[in-house]
């Protein structure tokens, strides 16, 4: 559908000097039901009045706006100036948002570690919530351990990564449960983090879950989590279950649809073993064995 860029947007219940929280709501709701657009011209002036939640959702507003072609890219410079702006004035969200444009859109970590370690600060002020606080542990401890815009610091960075898992951060659950697992010398909650990532339908975690207990021996356990894994479309547990299939069980037809699958999900090696299998007859080559 497109927006109508001349619509005059009315507020409820606000006056129309002043930034209210029935302006603020209605901004909000804007940006959910994404008109992106509507939002900006809804909070500019009150922006330009300096007010820095208007500049946070002016900023961020029109970064959506940009990311979805309902405006010029060429718009993002002005909603990372206004983002900037209200995180000057204290706004820990538009601090939030300006470190993972730095992280994802530019890659310039050095700013993007600047951020999240003022998020991270006992000085920072209250307001962030506490999935993006989590977020943020994440986002530190990938920095502090790669050394991304900065020094490694794998003590710092294993402490952070713990705060964002047991916050629930699901990505940190995984990232710690495989370093202790598989990095480190075993950890005692290693296990715990990798399964709490699984159960929250993590693809990685249940495939190295499933790659864990294949290590220890417990093959039914893992050929359970690889196939939790591949229902979720991760094409190497779909070419282990493939293995499984075609060596452990002779069960041909299990082998050859998900060695098919890993292949429609980019794995090189289901792809050469069917082009090998092909040449053959299925039945033949799997009741050789």
């Amino acid at each position: 559908m497109e927006l109508n860029l001349n619509v005059t947007v009315k507020f409820p219940l606000a006056k129309e000097n002043q930034f209210s929280d029935a302006i603020r709501c209605h901004a909000l709701d804007l940006i959910n039901g994404r008109c992106y657009v509507d939002a900006d011209k809804l909070c500019s002036r009150f922006a330009d009045e300096g007010h820095p939640e208007a500049m946070y959702i002016v900023g961020h507003a029109r970064m959506l706006a940009c990311n979805v072609g309902q405006l010029p890219t060429e718009f993002i410079i002005g909603a990372v100036q206004w983002l900037q702006k209200a995180s000057n004035q204290g706004h820990p969200l538009a601090t939030f948002e300006l470190g993972k444009y730095y992280y994802f859109q530019t890659r310039d970590y050095q700013n993007a570690r600047l951020c999240f370690k003022k998020l991270d600060s006992p000085a920072c002020p209250p307001g962030l919530p506490p999935k993006e606080r989590a977020e943020v542990n994440r986002y530190l401890g990938i920095m502090y351990y790669d050394g991304l815009g900065g020094e490694k610091d794998p003590v710092n960075a294993i402490q952070h990564y713990t705060s964002a898992a047991y916050a629930g951060d699901t990505e940190a659950q995984f990232l710690l449960g495989f370093m202790e697992l598989f990095f480190y010398p075993p950890g005692p909650f290693g296990l715990t983090h990798l399964q709490d990532a699984a159960n929250q339908r993590h693809a990685e975690a249940t495939f190295w879950l499933g790659y864990y207990y294949a290590r220890i021996g417990n093959t039914e356990v893992a050929r359970i989590q690889f196939e939790k894994a591949a229902h979720l479309d991760h094409p190497v547990a779909c070419y282990y279950l493939g293995n499984h299939y075609l060596e452990s069980t002779n069960t041909y037809l299990h082998a050859k649809s998900y060695y098919m699958k890993a292949t429609q999900l980019g794995c090189t090696y289901s792809a050469q073993i069917l082009q090998y299998l092909d040449q053959f007859n299925w039945n033949a080559v799997c009741h050789s064995n």
